[in-house]
């Protein structure tokens, strides 16, 4: 395939990717990283980039 950007940004399923252009483009999208994360290292911290107001954590964990 010698573009899979633009086979994906157009796809009509969900894609799984950490490509922001390819995500901003997407119907249906799902974050994999986040998921992985969440469900491989709990005690991780998630921090909010998305608002752009600086950093905000979503999920504070105490037990670090």
């Amino acid at each position: 395939m010698p573009d899979p950007d633009l086979v994906l940004s157009r796809a009509d399923q969900i894609v799984a990717s950490a490509d922001s252009q390819i995500l901003n483009q997407a119907e249906r999208w799902f974050n994999l990283a986040r998921c992985a994360i969440e469900t491989r290292i709990p005690a991780a911290w998630i921090v909010d980039l998305s608002r752009g107001e600086g950093l905000t954590v979503m999920q504070e964990r105490p037990d670090l």
